[in-house]
């Protein structure tokens, strides 16, 4: 990875492509269209199903909210004509044919969808809604027992009562619902009822007999039920079966057949990782842990004041390098890493690995940044950064990493 000194006066990036996944709909549109746009409406969305969103009004950066005020947002086709007119106070992409739509109804937003004639399919009278999630469109309306959900199937029909105050996207064939109410509890806003699991129609086929839940992830679900101080985590099947009893504080969801869990020792919040068996392959000593993501996970241990050491490990708690990590920014969109390690004195000096923890920037840096930037040209978002050493400043593009 080359780095490029930036002039001290123009602070600028050299952007590269990075690999993306291009939308046929998105391919076959001509740049002059959207530059074209851009120059006219304060946000531009892609092209799908031959429709580009747009809107007028405050800029926004990124895609504007569903509560935005200011807008109006309409569509145009990808020979850059109108489609549907500016009449809307928010609108989305289109998804699976359809778009989410708000609009003002004496004060107060309501949400339906639209079909990409700009003719509504589900009418605008909810109080919430959500871009289409595995075929089926969540809505909520407010209510004397507080906010309620369900989902509708992209014909408007009732797939899900709204009678759920709180409700999860479909994962694997189930859906995760409460009942009961919002309260709020030990300083924090929780559901004074039970969690259970839907199927697709509806159906009730894992009874509502927990305290909270998760959704489904690689055929297992994180379930609590209360315990003497604190609701306990375990993880039970698609048929309902506990493969994992109830004795962890907190347990999240199982990827590359490793979960994290986490008990009280010593009083002190300790995590480690489970196998689908319940076994600690990796043990509950760590102040943190990330999810797995290809055969690796991030750990960092307890320091009383200063920056605490992390370590990269392999499915089985192997440490994947030979020294500590301090100070890890793990964020970037290809799985790159900055981090810093102490020299000789104890100074932090940062440099960046790849996701298989391989060198890619030497730590010698007084400080890297990564940053996402938008590109109006190639209309993508493209990952870059900076480097600082000695008062100068370096930029350089990052690529998706590859495994060679």
């Amino acid at each position: 990875m080359t780095l490029r000194p930036i002039p001290r006066l123009r602070r600028t990036a050299v952007l590269a492509a990075s690999a993306a996944v291009a939308f046929a709909a998105f391919a076959q549109t001509p740049e002059a269209v959207f530059d074209k746009l851009s120059k006219r409406y304060s946000y531009v969305g892609d092209a799908y199903y031959g429709r580009i969103v747009v809107c007028t009004g405050t800029p926004n950066a990124g895609t504007p909210g569903r509560f935005v005020h200011d807008c109006r947002f309409g569509y145009f086709d990808t020979a850059g004509q109108r489609a549907i007119p500016l009449q809307f106070d928010y609108a989305s992409d289109f998804i699976d044919s359809v778009a989410l739509v708000g609009i003002d109804c004496d004060g107060v937003r309501k949400f339906g969808y639209i079909g990409i004639d700009g003719g509504f399919v589900i009418p605008a009278e909810y109080d919430d809604a959500m871009i289409p999630q595995s075929g089926f469109l969540k809505v909520m309306r407010k209510t004397d027992a507080g906010k309620m959900y369900g989902y509708l199937s992209a014909s408007g029909e009732t797939v899900i009562p709204l009678e759920y105050p709180d409700i999860m996207k479909p994962s694997e064939g189930f859906i995760c619902a409460a009942r009961g109410r919002w309260v709020e509890k030990e300083g924090r806003k929780r559901i004074d009822g039970k969690y259970g699991y839907l199927d697709y129609a509806g159906n009730t086929v894992i009874p509502f007999e927990y305290s909270d839940a998760h959704s489904f992830r690689n055929g297992m679900a994180a379930v609590a039920v209360p315990g003497k101080y604190y609701d306990k985590w375990g993880f039970i099947d698609t048929a309902g079966r506990m493969r994992v009893e109830c004795k962890y504080y907190r347990a999240e969801g199982f990827s590359e057949d490793r979960a994290a869990v986490a008990r009280v020792i010593g009083g002190k919040l300790r995590y480690g990782f489970i196998d689908p068996d319940g076994e600690e392959v990796i043990p509950l000593k760590y102040f943190s842990v990330r999810g797995f993501r290809d055969g690796y996970t991030l750990v960092s241990e307890f320091v009383d004041g200063g920056f605490a050491p992390f370590y990269i490990l392999d499915k089985w708690g192997n440490s994947q390098l030979r020294y500590p990590l301090y100070d890890v920014n793990d964020s970037g969109r290809y799985g790159h890493m900055t981090a810093a390690v102490a020299d000789s004195t104890g100074l932090l000096r940062y440099g960046m690995l790849d996701k298989y923890a391989r060198q890619i920037i030497p730590f010698e840096y007084d400080r890297i940044t990564i940053f996402t930037e938008w590109d109006p040209k190639r209309r993508q978002w493209n990952e870059v950064g900076i480097a600082v050493k000695d008062n100068i400043e370096y930029s350089f593009d990052i690529y998706r990493g590859r495994r060679n």
